[in-house]
C-alpha cells in the first residue's frame, strides 16, 4: 500500500520568534505518524541506496535496500517495496550486468486539484556464478616439510573464489588459515577443512598423512629444441654469432625466469640443443656442440648435466630425457612439452644441428611408450606442443594412452611462442590442470593481440593475427573417434566416383584451412574437424542429422577450452583432421575409415 497523507494541518502556538509553522503529520497504515518539518507536496525524486548488487545466476533478485521518496520543499519519505514497482530481471546469464527499473506514483494537490506523479529509479545489478561447492585434491606432506592444498570451485568461474584453512590435528599438521600452506610435524594423518569465507555453510574436508618420503606435487618436462628459431640460421646455412642469434627459446626460457614463488613441491626441467648457435648475453649460457639439463629453482636456470650430442629428433633421445626427469624429479603429476617448429603428420623438433631431423609422432609415441613403461609412469597430466600445426586428431589419438589433455595449435604458431608468465603463476599456486591450461591458452593469445587482435609488435616481435591455442580432453577420444569413423563410412557411401571431385569442391574446399597463409594448405592438408562437419550437414553429400550431431556431441565434449583471433582464424574450433596423401599410412593413424574416404576421393 502506497502511504496516506492526510492533509491535516495542525495549528500550533509557536514562539514569537520562531513565526509561524506548519508541521506535515504523515499516517501510515498502521496508524502511526512521522512528523515532517516541510510540507508534503509534488514528488520530485526517487532514490535507491544500500542495496545488493550482485545477483546469483537462475536466482530471483529480491531488493534489500532503502527506497527514498523526495517532495518539493525537502521533505523525503522511505518506501517499502511493496509501494513501488520493480521490473523483471533476467539472471540467465552469468557476468552480465542487468538494470532494475523502480516506479513509484504519489498524489498530490495543486490548486485544490488532486494529481498524480510517477517517479523512476535504476539499480545496476551484476549476474554472478557463485561459488556453489569447493573440492581439494588429497595430499601427502613430507616430514618436516611443507605442501600447498590444490583447491577447485565449481563452477570454476565462482566470483567468491576465499577460502580459510584449519587442521584438527596441529600435532601432526598445521596449515596456513590464509595460504593453505600445510607443514608436517610428525608422523600421522590429520584432516584440513576448507570453508568459504564468502559462505560459510559451503566447506569441504580432505585427509593428509605426514610421511617420510613424498613425490613433489609437479614435474614439467621441457623438451627445447631450439633449431633455427634460437639460432637465426638462414636458408642457405649462414650460422649468425651468438650475440645476433634469434634467441626466441631464450626468451621464452627467461619468462619462465621471471615468475615468483615456485613451490619446492613443483620442478621444471629443461634439455636444450637442437640449435646451431645459442643466443648469449642471458643469465645462463648454453652449449651449443652439447645437449644439456637444467632445472628451474629460484629464478635461475641451474644446469644438471652436460651431455655428448645427440639429435632431438630422435626416440632415443627424447626416451633418455624422460627417463631422467621422471627418476630425478618424481612428482604426483607430469607435464611434457615441446618447444620447436611443428608439421602436423610429419612431427615435431627439427634438429638443425642434425640436417633437420625431427620427432616423427610415432617416434614420440615410441619413446613415451618405453620411458613409461621403464620407470612405472601410467600417464602424464598433459603434454603440449609449442609448436605449429600440431592439435590434430590423428595425434591426439596417438598420445591419448599416454596423457590426460593435449594443449597446441591447429594454426602456425607465432616464434615467440608461449607466454610462459602467464600461466606458471598458476601451477606455482597449486591450481587445476584445466585452469593451468586454459591460463597457457589465455596467455598466449592476450600476448598476440588478444581476439580482437588486428596484428603488431610484442616485445620487439610481429605477429599476425591468425593465431590459434586449445586444450584437449584425451579421454574423450574414444567417443569422438567412433562418432567420426561412422561418420566417415556413412559419408564415402553418398560419394560416387563421379562426384569426388565436387565433394572436394563444395565441402573441402569451403572447410577451414591451416597453413594457408604460407601457401602450405597442400603439404600441411590440415583442416578444421568442425567446420568440415558444418559444411559436410549443408552439402548433398551428408551423411544424415544424427551422424553429423554424433559427431558434433562428441567434439564438443573432448575441446576443453579453444581461443581464436579473428582475422583468418574465426573458423577454428579447436581439432583438426588430416585430408593428406604424404602420411596416409597405418603407422600415422588409427582413424581407419578416415583413411579410406581420404583415400577414395584423394588427399591433397
Amino acid at each position: 500500500m502506497k502511504k496516506i497523507f492526510r492533509s491535516l494541518i495542525t495549528i500550533a502556538l509557536c514562539a514569537p520568534l520562531l513565526g509561524g509553522c506548519a508541521f506535515l503529520d504523515w499516517l501510515e497504515d498502521d496508524g502511526t505518524s512521522q512528523n515532517q518539518t516541510a510540507e508534503k507536496t509534488k514528488l520530485v525524486g526517487l532514490e535507491l541506496s544500500d542495496y545488493s548488487e550482485e545477483v546469483e545466476k537462475g536466482t530471483t533478485y529480491t531488493y534489500d535496500g532503502k527506497i527514498t521518496a523526495k517532495y518539493e520543499g525537502g521533505a523525503t519519505a522511505e518506501l517499502k517495496n511493496e509501494d513501488v514497482t520493480f521490473s523483471t530481471l533476467s539472471t540467465a546469464t552469468a557476468n552480465v550486468t542487468r538494470t532494475l527499473k523502480v516506479s513509484y506514483t504519489d498524489k498530490y494537490k495543486e490548486n485544490g486539484t488532486e494529481k498524480e506523479v510517477t517517479e523512476k529509479a535504476e539499480a545496476k545489478i551484476k549476474v554472478i556464478s557463485t561459488l556453489k561447492s569447493i573440492s581439494a585434491k588429497n595430499k601427502k606432506v613430507p616430514l618436516g616439510g611443507t605442501r600447498s592444498l590444490s583447491v577447485e570451485y565449481s563452477p570454476s568461474d565462482a566470483t567468491y573464489k576465499g577460502v580459510t584453512y584449519s587442521s584438527n590435528n596441529e600435532s601432526v599438521a598445521t596449515v596456513d588459515p590464509n595460504s593453505g600452506v600445510i607443514t608436517g610435524h610428525a608422523l600421522g594423518t590429520a584432516k584440513i577443512t576448507v570453508t568459504s569465507t564468502q559462505y560459510s555453510s559451503i566447506s569441504t574436508q580432505v585427509d593428509i598423512s605426514v610421511e617420510e618420503n613424498v613425490n613433489d606435487e609437479w614435474t614439467i618436462l621441457m623438451y627445447v629444441c631450439g633449431a633455427n628459431l634460437e639460432s637465426g640460421t638462414d636458408d642457405w646455412g649462414n650460422v649468425p654469432s651468438a650475440s645476433q642469434a634469434s634467441g626466441l627459446a631464450s626468451a621464452d626460457i627467461d619468462e619462465i625466469l621471471q615468475v615468483n614463488n615456485q613451490p619446492a613441491d613443483v620442478n621444471i626441467v629443461l634439455e636444450t640443443g637442437g640449435a646451431n648457435v645459442w643466443q648469449s648475453g642471458h643469465s645462463y649460457s648454453v652449449t651449443a656442440n652439447k645437449l644439456e639439463r637444467w632445472h628451474v629453482r629460484n629464478k635461475s636456470l641451474v644446469k644438471d648435466d652436460s651431455l655428448t650430442y645427440a639429435s632431438m629428433g630422435k626416440a632415443s633421445t627424447l626416451q633418455s630425457f624422460l627417463e631422467y626427469g621422471i627418476e630425478n624429479y618424481p612428482a604426483d603429476n607430469y607435464g611434457l612439452i615441446f618447444w620447436d617448429h611443428g608439421g602436423g603428420m610429419d612431427g615435431c623438433c627439427y634438429d638443425e644441428r642434425s640436417s633437420d631431423d625431427s620427432l616423427t609422432n610415432n617416434e614420440v609415441v615410441s619413446a613415451v611408450s618405453s620411458a613409461f613403461s621403464n620407470k612405472g609412469v601410467d600417464k602424464f597430466e598433459f603434454v603440449g606442443y609449442d609448436c605449429c600445426l600440431m592439435q590434430m586428431m590423428e595425434v591426439a589419438e596417438f598420445n591419448s594412452p599416454y596423457f590426460n589433455y593435449q594443449v597446441t595449435s591447429q594454426e602456425l604458431e607465432n616464434g615467440t611462442g608461449w607466454a610462459y608468465d602467464k600461466w606458471l603463476d598458476d601451477l606455482y599456486a597449486g591450481a587445476s590442470t584445466e585452469t593451468i591450461l586454459t591460463a597457457i591458452v589465455d596467455g598466449f593469445i592476450q600476448v598476440n593481440g588478444g581476439v580482437d587482435g588486428t596484428g603488431g609488435y610484442y616485445e620487439g616481435y610481429y605477429y599476425a593475427c591468425d593465431q590459434t591455442l586449445s586444450v584437449i580432453d584425451l579421454n574423450k577420444i574414444d567417443t569422438f573417434m567412433s562418432a567420426w569413423e561412422s561418420m566417415a563410412q556413412e559419408t564415402k557411401t553418398k560419394i560416387s566416383s563421379s562426384s569426388k571431385s565436387n565433394f572436394k569442391t563444395n565441402v573441402l574446399n569451403k572447410t577451414k584451412v591451416f597453413a594457408e597463409s604460407a601457401g602450405a594448405a597442400k603439404s600441411y592438408s590440415e583442416f578444421d574437424c568442425y567446420d568440415f562437419l558444418l559444411k559436410l550437414a549443408t552439402s548433398s553429400f551428408t551423411p544424415g542429422d544424427t551422424y553429423i550431431e554424433d559427431a558434433k556431441d562428441a567434439f564438443d565434449d573432448m575441446v576443453v577450452y579453444n581461443l581464436v583471433q579473428l582475422e583468418g582464424s574465426a573458423d577454428a574450433h579447436g581439432l583438426s583432421c588430416y585430408f593428406g596423401t604424404s602420411y596416409n599410412s597405418s603407422t600415422y593413424t588409427n582413424f581407419t575409415n578416415w583413411r579410406s574416404l581420404v583415400s577414395y576421393i584423394g588427399g591433397y
